[in-house]
C-alpha cells in the first residue's frame, strides 16, 4: 500500500468532492434561477389580476345609465298622476262652497206677512214651525247652489245687496238671468204675474211654477235681509202664514 501524506489525502478528497459537486451545484443553481425567474414572472402576471379582482368599483354619480333614468322618469310620472287624481277628487268633494263663502254678510231671511187693507209686517223665518222653515230653506238653497254660475252670482248679490235691491226682478229671477239687465243690447225679459201675483208683494209666475219661495231684498234698521213673499191670494183663501202652502206650491 502506498503511503500518502494526510494533507494530500485531504486535498485530494476536497478536490474530488469539488469536481463531483461542481457540475451538480451549477445545475442546481441554474434550476433555482429559472424557477425564481418563473415565479417572479408568474407573480408579475398575477398582480394585475389580483388588483382587478379586488379593486373597488367607483361609481360616478354624474355618469348615470339611461335605464335607471327611464325608471325614475316613469316613477315620477306615476307619482304625478296619483297627485293629479287626488287633487281632482278633492276638488269634486269641495265643489260646493260653504255657507260662509256664499254669504259673506250672512243675510238673514225674513217673511213678508200681509194683512187686511194692504198692511203687512215682517217676521223672522225662525218663527215658522221647524218643518216648514226647513223645507223653505232647502228649496231656496238647492236653487241657488244648483250651478256654478248661480253660486257665483248669488255671492256677488249677497256682497252688494243694495245694487240688486231696486231691480224689477226677484232674487230667483236675477240669478236665472246671471244678474244681467241687458242681453245682446236688449233688456232682459221682465217677470210676469198672470197668476195674480204682484211684484214685491206676492210671488211671480215662474217662482210659482218652479215651486220656489219668491225672494226679494229688503233694507231694515240693522241692515239688508232676504225676504220671502207669499203666494197670490193666500190671505184671501184663509191660509195661515205658518203653513207651507202659504209660501210655495207643494
Amino acid at each position: 500500500m502506498i503511503g500518502l501524506e494526510p494533507g494530500a489525502l485531504t486535498m485530494t478528497n476536497k478536490e474530488s468532492r469539488g469536481e463531483k459537486r461542481g457540475p451538480v451545484t451549477a445545475t442546481a443553481q441554474l434550476r433555482k434561477r429559472k424557477k425564481k425567474t418563473s415565479t417572479d414572472q408568474a407573480t408579475t402576471k398575477a398582480v394585475p389580476a389580483t388588483i382587478k379582482r379586488h379593486r373597488p368599483v367607483i361609481v360616478n354619480e354624474d355618469d348615470q345609465s339611461e335605464e335607471p333614468m327611464r325608471t325614475r322618469s316613469r316613477a315620477s310620472k306615476a307619482d304625478k298622476t296619483q297627485v293629479d287624481i287626488a287633487t281632482k277628487n278633492i276638488k269634486k268633494k269641495s265643489s260646493i262652497p260653504t255657507v260662509q263663502e256664499l254669504d259673506p254678510r250672512n243675510l238673514p231671511i225674513m217673511l213678508y206677512v200681509p194683512e187686511e187693507n194692504r198692511t203687512h209686517h215682517y217676521i223672522s223665518i225662525e218663527q215658522l214651525p221647524a218643518k216648514v222653515h226647513k223645507e223653505l230653506a232647502r228649496r231656496f238653497d238647492e236653487f241657488r247652489l244648483s250651478t256654478q254660475t248661480k253660486i257665483r252670482c248669488y255671492r256677488r248679490l249677497s256682497k252688494d245687496p243694495a245694487t240688486y235691491m231696486d231691480r224689477p226682478s226677484c232674487v230667483c229671477d236675477q240669478l236665472t238671468k246671471n244678474l244681467l239687465e241687458v242681453r245682446e243690447g236688449k233688456p232682459v225679459q221682465a217677470q210676469t204675474f198672470k197668476e195674480g201675483g204682484e211684484f214685491s208683494f206676492s210671488a211671480d209666475d215662474k217662482c210659482i211654477r218652479e215651486r220656489l219661495p219668491c225672494t226679494h231684498i229688503i233694507e231694515q234698521d240693522d241692515g239688508y235681509a232676504l225676504c220671502f213673499v207669499p203666494l197670490p191670494n193666500a190671505v184671501d183663501d184663509g191660509v195661515s202664514w205658518k203653513d207651507l202652502w202659504f209660501w210655495v206650491v207643494e
